[in-house]
C-alpha cells in the first residue's frame, strides 16, 4: 500500500461548471499513522486463481510463499502461448507486483474474475441509504463504461466516504481506512476546509475517495435524481485517478509521496487523462456532448500557458491550469486513441520510466510535445493537424 505522504486527487464546482484541484496532501496537514502489515488481497485473488486453473499455489496467507511462486512458475511454463500483450509484459511476480497479474490473469479465463478483490461489494459509508444507493447506482455505471470502453476493470476493492456534512466525511474516511487494507492517516481539517462551502467536492487517494456536497442541500433521493448529471461524471473522474494508481503500481509500491509522483507522471496529464474521460463518460452515458477539440483550445489560447511549468508540479491550482491540462491531454488522445492514455500507466507498471512510457504510449518525447504544445495552443490548423498525425509532431 502506499506509505508516505498520500497524494489526492480532487474534483469539485457545480453540475454545469467543473473546477478540478489537485492537492498535495501534505500542504493539508494529512499525516500517516505507522500500521501493522495487513494481509495482501492481491497475493490471495492470485493463490486462488492459480489453484482455478489447476495449480496447488497453497493455502491463503496473505503473502506470497514458496508454493505460490511455484505455482506460478509452472503457469507461466504451460500458459505462455496463451498470454495476450498485458500479460507478456508483466514483470516477474513479487509482491509488488501482484496486484498487476491478479488483474490481467482474467485474460485466460474470464472466470478467474470472480476472484477479484473488486468483485466485493465496496466499502461504502454514506449519510443515508438514499446516498448510498446513488452511489453505488453510479459507482456501477462507471465501472461498467470503463470496462466496454476502456477495457479497464480494477483488481483491488475501494471504498468512498459521502455526505454533505465534512465532519461526517471525516469519520466515514477513518471507518474506510480501518475496514480496508489502506494506508492509516490523520486527515485533520483538511476535508473540512475542502469540503465547506462548495456546491461540491471528491477527491480520491490510491485505493479510497469522498464526495461531499453543500451542507444546505439535504440529499433526499429526489435531489440527487435532479442532480445525477453531476455524481457520474464527478465518480468517473476520480475513478480514473485510482486506475492511475492501480496501473502504474503505485497503490501497491509507492512507499512515499516522492515515489507516488514519480510513478504517477506529470501533472497535466495525471489530471488531463481525467477531464478527458469523465468528458467522455458523460457524453457516452448521459448524453451531454463534450467540449470538441477547438473549444478547448480557444478556452486557452488568449493566455497560453507553458505545459512545462505544470508537469512537476504538485498542485494545480486554477481552473486555466486544468483547462490546458485537459486540452493536452485531448490531443494525445485524438492523435493516439483514448487506450494510450490508459496505456502510458500499464508501460510504468511494466517497469518502464515515465519518459520512456510516455513514448512508447504516444510516438512522441513528453519534452518535446511540451515544447511543442505553446504553437499547438495558439494555433487551430496546427492543433487540428497534430491531432489527426498529419503533421506538425515533434521528432
Amino acid at each position: 500500500m502506499f506509505r508516505g505522504e498520500p497524494l489526492i486527487y480532487s474534483f469539485q464546482g457545480d453540475p454545469f461548471m467543473f473546477r478540478r484541484l489537485r492537492l498535495f496532501a501534505a500542504a493539508l496537514g494529512f499525516a500517516v499513522l505507522a500500521a501493522p502489515a495487513a494481509a495482501d488481497p492481491f497475493a490471495d485473488c492470485l493463490r486462488s486463481q492459480l489453484r482455478h486453473l489447476g495449480y496447488a499455489p497453497g493455502p491463503a496467507s496473505g503473502a506470497l510463499d514458496r508454493r505460490t511462486r511455484a505455482a506460478w512458475r509452472k503457469m507461466v511454463a504451460h500458459r505462455r502461448p496463451e498470454f495476450g500483450r498485458e500479460l507478456a509484459r508483466l514483470p516477474k511476480l513479487n509482491q509488488k507486483t501482484a496486484i498487476h497479474w491478479c488483474r490481467e490473469l482474467t485474460a485466460l479465463d474470464p472466470g478467474l474474475a470472480m476472484y477479484l478483490p473488486s468483485e466485493q461489494k465496496p466499502v461504502i459509508h454514506a449519510e443515508s441509504r438514499a446516498v448510498e444507493q446513488a452511489v453505488l447506482r453510479n459507482l456501477a455505471s462507471v465501472r461498467k463504461h470503463f470496462a466496454r470502453r476502456h477495457g479497464i476493470t480494477l483488481a483491488g476493492n475501494i471504498g468512498i466516504a459521502a455526505a454533505g456534512n465534512p465532519w461526517t466525511v471525516n469519520q466515514y474516511a477513518e471507518w474506510i481506512m480501518r475496514e480496508l487494507p489502506a494506508e492509516k492517516m490523520t486527515l485533520g481539517n483538511a476535508i473540512n476546509r475542502a469540503c465547506s462551502g462548495k456546491a461540491f467536492h471528491a477527491a480520491a487517494f490510491p485505493d479510497w475517495l469522498y464526495i461531499c456536497w453543500d451542507t444546505k442541500r439535504a440529499p433526499t433521493a429526489k435531489w440527487l435524481q435532479r442532480n445525477r448529471l453531476w455524481m457520474g461524471p464527478v465518480l468517473a473522474h476520480e475513478y480514473m485517478h485510482l486506475v492511475q494508481a492501480e496501473l502504474s503500481g503505485g497503490r501497491a509500491s509507492a512507499r512515499n509521496a516522492r515515489k507516488y509522483l514519480h510513478l504517477m507522471g506529470p501533472a497535466w496529464l495525471v489530471e488531463g487523462a481525467a477531464q478527458v474521460v469523465d468528458a467522455r463518460y458523460m457524453e457516452t452515458v448521459t448524453g451531454r456532448r463534450r467540449p470538441s477539440l477547438e473549444r478547448l483550445r480557444q478556452d486557452i489560447s488568449k493566455t497560453p500557458r507553458d505545459l512545462r511549468s505544470l508537469a512537476s508540479k504538485q498542485a494545480l491550482s486554477s481552473a486555466h491550469a486544468y483547462q490546458t491540462s485537459h486540452f493536452a491531454a485531448r490531443l494525445l488522445a485524438e492523435r493516439s486513441g483514448e487506450r494510450s492514455l490508459f496505456e502510458y500507466w500499464r508501460q510504468i507498471g511494466a517497469g518502464k520510466r515515465p519518459e520512456k512510457a510516455f513514448q512508447a504510449s504516444f510516438g512522441i518525447p513528453q519534452k518535446a510535445f511540451e515544447q511543442q504544445f505553446y504553437s499547438l495552443a495558439v494555433n487551430g490548423k496546427a492543433a487540428q493537424a497534430f491531432a489527426e498525425g498529419k503533421g506538425g509532431a515533434p521528432e
